[in-house]
């Protein structure tokens, strides 16, 4: 289900000086409180480009320079089964599924460690997972990690 964004223009100034310094095509850019980050959402298949790209990480830390703040970028993805693996990438979770009774993604982890890196402190960072998936989804209930 389609969401609409709005960027303000420190956003978009944000988008314009990292699509034109690493070519990537962004659909989202916003501040992330929690993680104190710059988040770029790139388009499905633009990671790929720069992660074979042998100046990427150079790129992203000129950026990171430049605007004084850390970023994060994650590639956006219709399925939000997908989605919800590329946010919480580099994390490896053992499954998510989507379960149509209640709307609700379920995060499947053995590794302990993971999940409380999913859940966060005081669930911070599951709430801010929550709500990175709300920006696009809004048929998204919840979220829950097992």
């Amino acid at each position: 289900m389609a969401v609409k964004i709005k960027l303000n223009l420190d956003d978009i100034g944000n988008i314009n000086f990292f699509e034109n310094v690493t070519k990537l095509k962004v659909k989202d850019c916003f501040f992330d409180d929690i993680q104190n980050k710059l988040v770029f959402v790139v388009m499905p298949q633009e990671i790929k480009k720069l992660l074979n790209n042998k100046f990427g990480v150079e790129k992203i830390k000129f950026i990171e320079e430049k605007i004084k703040k850390k970023l994060r970028i994650i590639e956006f993805n219709e399925n939000p089964i997908v989605f919800v693996k590329n946010a919480v990438l580099p994390l490896k979770v053992d499954d998510v599924v989507f379960q149509n009774e209640t709307n609700t993604i379920i995060i499947k982890s053995q590794d302990r460690s993971v999940k409380s890196m999913i859940i966060g402190k005081n669930a911070s960072s599951l709430n801010n997972l929550k709500n990175l998936v709300a920006r696009y989804f809004s048929n998204i209930a919840d979220i829950r990690v097992e």
